[in-house]
């Protein structure tokens, strides 16, 4: 329980800390936000090794989700004279946050995938909504398209964490202990 809890407060930490840090242009600093407290805490949890897949996959995931969002002006960064066509470094540091919490904090997640539809369609575009607020980025036709993009990535997120812990206990020859 110790653990989860630790997750959930770093995992929110590091939200604010990226989204803050782009707010104000400091936005270079999001990968050591988010790599300074999920490196020591999977070493705290014994999980470094066999949290990479999933960690490499999601922030594969979240390049190409929000870079569509880019692409089709449904997201754009605050201050920018233009519209860049790939997500920035700093909100694919935020998809490597949340999948780092997979295991632990939203455990409760794993293999409800209607839940974790519902939760994404409420959730994501709450975040990007509060990052806005914080001037991070702008969603000038509102958080639609958002919630469209996360009702369909919080399952897939949820189906990559399958196969990379199934990849892991093969390999490992034991499982990964998701309820840590």
């Amino acid at each position: 329980m110790r653990s989860k809890f630790v997750n959930f407060v770093f995992f929110n930490l590091a939200w604010l800390g990226v989204v803050a840090s782009a707010a104000h242009g400091w936005s270079f600093v999001a990968p050591f936000i988010v790599l300074g407290w999920i490196i020591p805490f999977l070493i705290w949890q014994g999980n470094l090794k066999s949290e990479i897949g999933l960690l490499t996959a999601a922030a594969a995931l979240g390049f190409f989700c929000d870079s569509i969002l880019f692409w089709t002006g449904a997201i754009e960064l605050r201050g920018s004279t233009q519209v860049p066509s790939l997500s920035p470094v700093w909100m694919i540091a935020l998809w490597v946050n949340l999948a780092a919490s997979l295991r632990y904090c939203l455990h409760w997640l794993l293999g409800r995938y209607w839940l974790a539809a519902v939760f994404g369609g409420i959730a994501g575009p709450l975040a990007y909504t509060a990052g806005q607020g914080l001037d991070a980025l702008q969603l000038p036709i509102g958080p639609a398209p958002v919630a469209i993009e996360w009702v369909l990535a919080m399952p897939l997120l949820l189906q990559i964490e399958r196969w990379t812990r199934k990849r892991v206990a093969k390999n490992h020859s034991h499982t990964v202990d998701v309820a840590s």
